[in-house]
């Protein structure tokens, strides 16, 4: 018996159950039409989810039907993050353990994806049905891949780091912190194998706290934030706080317009989604 559901911009629907006395969430997913237009794909986020489960890192899948298009996963005793908890450096640093560890789960399953792609198919899609809007995102894009930093940002990230897991959409609705302290995720249905700042970067650019930190650090006489991953920069060979800011500064702006072509596209497509 359910007890209460609700619906995201996606489609999908999430539906809290009890079943032989144990609680439940149910997640039904959209058409897979209307999920693949918008670039989620159930396969890549059930592998990524399992993945992270082992862990800890995300609920147990108790049961899937995909053919009825519905997965149930444990209820568990958790809360999003909220935004007051991102002024502590602490929660902040377990923000960026929470990252080094999806960063290092071995997830084979999960296909790989590039930002400069998944960008580039979106505003195509966009193109169909808002040209004017879809003008207007690529002008942005073209300037951000004619920048100084553009191909050594993302060559940078192919050679030197591979690719790792990454969520794609992290955000305080999607990071749940359990009654024992430890952070979970959930929402995997954007997940792929990708450059190890993607995350990062979608945290910096989703977060108003959390983008005036950044607008801040990149004065470079600022110090570097206390939770800036220096293992990754180090990898990288982003040596100085200058040359990271301009490396993560890339990433950023290609987060906050991926995010705003899907969300454009997303607002378009509810309820007559093209070709779903």
């Amino acid at each position: 018996m359910s007890a209460a559901s609700s619906h995201s911009l996606t489609g999908n629907r999430i539906e809290f159950r009890q079943a032989q006395g144990r609680r439940l969430v149910r997640r039904h997913w959209s058409s897979t039409a209307r999920a693949s237009w918008l670039g989620a794909n159930r396969e890549a986020e059930l592998a990524a989810h399992r993945s992270a489960s082992r862990l800890g890192l995300a609920p147990q899948i108790i049961g899937l039907d995909s053919a009825a298009g519905w997965m149930d996963i444990e209820w568990i005793e958790a809360a999003p993050i909220v935004v007051d908890e991102l002024l502590t450096s602490s929660a902040r640093i377990e923000l960026w353990l929470l990252l080094d560890q999806l960063r290092k789960l071995d997830a084979p399953q999960v296909p790989r994806l590039d930002v400069s792609t998944r960008i580039e198919e979106l505003l195509d899609r966009l193109t169909q049905i808002d040209s004017a809007a879809s003008l207007r995102w690529r002008s942005q894009w073209q300037l951000l891949r004619a920048g100084p930093t553009a191909d050594t940002s993302t060559a940078r990230v192919a050679s030197q780091m591979g690719a790792c897991l990454v969520h794609s959409d992290l955000h305080s609705g999607n990071v749940l912190r359990r009654a024992d302290g430890g952070l979970v995720c959930i929402d995997w249905e954007y997940a792929h194998t990708g450059g190890p700042l993607e995350d990062l970067a979608g945290l910096l650019s989703g977060s108003a706290l959390l983008q005036t930190e950044w607008q801040t650090a990149q004065d470079v006489s600022a110090p570097r934030p206390d939770w800036w991953p220096a293992d990754v920069f180090d990898a990288l060979a982003c040596h100085g706080h200058a040359e990271q800011v301009r490396v993560l500064d890339w990433w950023v702006e290609a987060r906050r317009l991926l995010d705003g072509v899907w969300m454009k596209l997303a607002a378009h497509s509810a309820g007559n989604t093209p070709h779903a």
